[in-house]
């Protein structure tokens, strides 16, 4: 999941409860900014791991182009021995 998307599904999760805090009590305005906190840092740690994942990609993308190289280097090799 990209990181705008994940963004925007937390933002679109966070103005629902909100709008929905216009019709509550204060008591439960404050117990649904808490669940947009929460919301925010659940976001944040999606937002984290997703980025972690990328750069896990990315790495074995490097690697296996490497590994393309050269395995195409050693049959070039071969074929002019």
């Amino acid at each position: 999941m990209s990181k705008a998307r994940t963004l925007k599904i937390g933002l679109g999760g966070a103005a629902v409860l909100l709008m929905l805090g216009a019709c509550q009590s204060p008591d439960e305005i404050a117990s649904l900014d808490d669940r947009v906190g929460a919301l925010e840092s659940r976001l944040a740690a999606a937002d984290a791991s997703a980025s972690q994942m990328e750069a896990a990609a990315n790495q074995c993308t490097a690697a296996c182009q490497n590994a393309e190289a050269r395995t195409e280097r050693m049959f070039q090799q071969s074929m002019t021995k």
